[in-house]
């Protein structure tokens, strides 16, 4: 299974689910809910570099 990313910085390629990981666009930190309107899937490595910015 593959996805596309989306709102992604750096890549545009297509991953493997598995190398991908859900991140928030509003952070969890700050309030940002666990819910579909507020996630994307980032490649690990630009949802590592993002981090808690």
């Amino acid at each position: 299974m593959t996805g596309k990313i989306l709102n992604n910085r750096d890549c545009s390629i297509a991953f493997k689910i598995e190398e991908m990981e859900a991140d928030h666009i509003t952070r969890w930190h700050e309030g940002g809910k666990t819910e579909a309107e507020n996630c994307q899937m980032l490649c690990i490595e630009d949802n590592r570099k993002k981090g808690g910015k």
